[in-house]
């Protein structure tokens, strides 16, 4: 099954939710009313009637709609459960493999020193279309860029600023791989990577701010520190591990994405139609919840939102504060603590 369809598949499943309720209380308060009218000439709860009286028949049928509704929200939610797991799992796997089938063997030998050294740059910005970027270690303290392919790229220091730029940008060149080493220890005061149809690996970054744009490419990360992350996912996909920051900020269009890490004050989490994953080095307690859903669904540790309209605050006392907006997509926020 296409994993859009997976995606489309969780609102559907809200929606049935929302609908069997619709039908069970229009049941309890119209198809009850219509009985009680006609004086319970119904045999069966005429009979109950008389042996416990009207409000143990009443009592009856209350708990009958409560197991029924609950029956309902529960079969969907897991089920929804089941799908998003998949979801996240062929995330990874897809975004693992292409990272592989890219960046399978790494350059080797000289590192392409630019003699642009790390005292020079306090600022990194990326413009790269549609080739394979790979972001590492230099072995020295110049930045060094290595071109595996045709495409035409650049790369030049101006004010404090090292920019990397080419490629085409919506395009995916096969076979087209720039590698980008950073010296050790690096840490930038602004990084801001837009790479448009192309993949980036980043082995390690260091920021204050950090603001990547995926677009329709694919990101993933095995460690980012910084003070506000900014991720923006339009119809790619996202793998970012190791996440410390102070702030989150993640919009995912119609793409998916996973963010496993910590965040110390706020995280601002937004899904159109896509799917979006958290896994938060956090308890569940750690966060102030503002929730707000459309049509889609949104599952904080054991609990789901997922109704037309849903919102909700949820007040932990804690000093952080997490917002969760969608849209007809999925947002689910797990925790290893």
């Amino acid at each position: 099954m296409k994993k859009f369809t997976k995606i489309g598949l969780i609102p559907a499943a809200v929606l049935v939710l929302i609908g069997g309720t619709i039908c069970v209380l229009g049941f309890v308060s119209g198809g009850w009313g219509l009985v009680d009218e006609m004086n319970m000439d119904d045999g069966f709860w005429h009979f109950l009637s008389r042996v416990g009286g009207e409000d143990a028949v009443r009592h009856i049928r209350h708990e009958i709609t409560d197991d029924i509704t609950d029956d309902i929200a529960d079969s969907i939610r897991e089920e929804a459960e089941d799908i998003e797991d998949e979801i996240r799992k062929e995330t990874e796997d897809d975004v693992r493999k292409a990272i592989q089938g890219e960046f399978g063997a790494k350059a080797s030998g000289e590192n392409g020193n630019t003699g642009i050294g790390a005292n020079q740059v306090r600022e990194l910005e990326i413009q790269i279309g549609g080739a394979a970027l790979c972001l590492m270690e230099s072995g020295d303290d110049h930045f060094g860029v290595v071109i595996d392919g045709k495409g035409d790229y650049r790369y030049y220091e101006s004010e404090g600023v090292f920019y990397l730029e080419g490629g085409k940008k919506h395009t995916t060149v096969h076979n087209e791989k720039v590698y980008l080493y950073i010296p050790k220890g690096k840490h930038f005061d602004d990084v801001e990577i837009d790479i448009g149809g192309g993949i980036i690996s980043i082995d390690g970054l260091s920021a204050d701010e950090v603001e990547m744009n995926a677009g329709a490419g694919v990101i993933t990360s095995e460690q980012i520190n910084c003070r506000s992350l900014s991720v923006e996912v339009g119809a790619g996909e996202a793998v970012l591990e190791g996440i410390e920051a102070d702030e989150i900020d993640i919009e995912v269009g119609m793409g998916s994405a996973t963010v496993s890490g910590k965040a110390n004050y706020e995280i601002d989490a937004s899904c159109g139609m896509g799917y979006l994953s958290l896994v938060l080095d956090h308890e569940e307690t750690d966060f102030n919840y503002e929730i707000e859903c459309a049509a889609g669904a949104i599952n904080v540790g054991r609990q789901s939102y997922g109704a037309l309209g849903n919102e909700a605050y949820v007040n932990n006392g804690a000093s952080r504060e997490c917002s969760l907006e969608c849209s007809m997509g999925s947002i689910d926020v797990t925790f290893t603590k």
